[in-house]
């Protein structure tokens, strides 16, 4: 390739690869936390639960601070990696007797 013959980018804009956000943590994050907080209260009918929630909020914005898709990425990695049944007995996943 000539060095002289500049190079043609493309430049992406960060806001549109990120996903929705609701106060600082993705959609779906926001959405299952306060399912949970809302879950647990429903069980133990007390008010105090809901304290817990600006905790969760917390974990999640510190969780996802750095890449927004940090739970995609578990997620996916549980989904299509899982762990083997013979992995106690080798020590490693091993996918022959």
């Amino acid at each position: 390739m000539n060095e002289d013959v500049p190079v043609a980018l493309d430049p992406i804009v960060r806001g549109l690869t990120r996903p929705a956000m609701m106060w600082g943590v993705p959609y779906v994050i926001f959405v299952l936390e306060m399912l949970a907080v809302v879950m647990v209260f429903i069980n133990t009918k007390r008010l105090l639960v809901f304290l817990v929630w600006p905790v969760l909020h917390a974990v999640a914005y510190w969780m996802t601070v750095k890449d927004p898709f940090f739970i995609d990425i578990v997620i996916t990695r549980n989904r299509f990696c899982s762990r083997t049944a013979n992995r106690a007995i080798w020590g490693g996943d091993s996918y022959s007797p």
